[in-house]
């Protein structure tokens, strides 16, 4: 569906009206869809089922037209009787034209004035309650199936309720605005938390497919069973608190078997080390020279990016979206816990 909708001339309020539509635009569904609902609900409790806001144009500002496309068919809510014969491509065209940065200041066609005026003149003196200002559902067409015009009746009924004042006395509270508006925002901080709970639930976990993902990374990775219970080198790496994974890869393949206990405490500080090398960073040192490093620093460091990377690699497969382990640790402090633990 797309709309004709009246505007003020002003760029600074064009600008900043596109860039809330693209804002929009890049939220995720359910998010534009929460905000659409909000919306409808508000528009519908404060001015009525069928109504609008005061509508005010001033007449030192010209009025323009502006095109939105793509809008669902259950943002519709009425239609009203009035009939307009109009152009719909010349109004597009029209639109279109007036993009362009030398077009904007051009004056809109005047048969789009005529129409701008007209759509303003409805929304300045739109009264639901008139009657014959509303088409009603079904009132134009002929129904001959039964289950289509038991709907209708319903549709209509439903209307009717909706649009008598005396069913909601709520709505005559002198702070009925504020009341709805508090009740309205605490039921969906209930509503997320409620879900919230569901996801941290045991039963909400075995539908998650993050869930789901992990366990098969751990299944791939042999720390669980077929059966999910935990195996040998499961039960290691639950003893282990700070990358479990990595230091448990590490222990059972051997990595620190053949080390020196310099050389394991220098491959574990990289899990803690919260210092990090700029790239092309030396150490240095009391003179400006710069220290060598030991071969075997460099040797120790391939071991944990080999395991980093056969991790991060079944991760992927798995479809778990961690970060990768590499970038979580640091070699920073590796040739300085060596030689502390050499005693050198």
């Amino acid at each position: 569906m797309t709309l004709l909708l009246s505007a003020a001339d002003d760029q600074q309020v064009t600008e900043r009206e596109k860039q809330e539509r693209d804002r929009f635009t890049r939220m995720p569904q359910e998010e534009r869809q929460e905000i659409c609902e909000t919306s409808l609900l508000q528009c519908a409790a404060f001015y009525g089922l069928e109504g609008l806001p005061s509508q005010k144009f001033s007449d030192q500002v010209r009025r323009i037209g502006t095109v939105v496309d793509s809008i669902p068919l259950d943002r519709l809510i009425v239609i009203c009787q009035k009939a307009m014969k109009i152009d719909p491509l010349a109004i597009i065209d029209d639109m279109k034209t007036r993009n362009y940065p030398r077009n904007r200041t051009k004056s809109p066609d005047q048969d789009i004035l005529k129409l701008i005026g007209e759509v303003d003149n409805i929304a300045a003196n739109w009264d639901s309650t008139k009657k014959g200002n509303i088409k009603l559902p079904g009132q134009d067409i002929q129904v001959n199936d039964v289950e289509m015009f038991q709907k209708l009746l319903y549709l209509n009924d439903l209307r009717n309720f909706l649009i008598n004042d005396a069913n909601f006395a709520c709505q005559r509270c002198s702070l009925f605005q504020e009341h709805f508006t508090y009740i309205h925002d605490k039921r969906n901080l209930q509503g997320k938390c409620d879900e919230l709970r569901l996801k941290l639930s045991t039963g909400g976990l075995l539908l998650s497919q993050d869930y789901s993902d992990r366990i098969k990374l751990l299944r791939r990775l042999n720390y669980i069973d077929d059966s999910n219970l935990v195996s040998l080198k499961g039960r290691v790496a639950c003893e282990i608190h700070h990358q479990e994974l990595l230091i448990t890869e590490l222990m059972l393949d051997n990595k620190f078997h053949y080390r020196s206990t310099a050389e394991i405490a220098a491959m574990l500080s990289v899990t803690t080390c919260q210092h990090r090398l700029r790239e092309g960073e030396c150490r240095k040192d009391k003179e400006g020279e710069v220290i060598q490093t030991p071969p075997v620093l460099k040797e120790l460091k391939d071991d944990i990016i080999e395991v980093c990377n056969r991790i991060g690699r079944i991760q992927r497969e798995c479809g778990v979206k961690d970060v990768d382990i590499s970038e979580e640790l640091s070699f920073g402090l590796m040739h300085a816990v060596y030689e502390w633990a050499s005693s050198t």
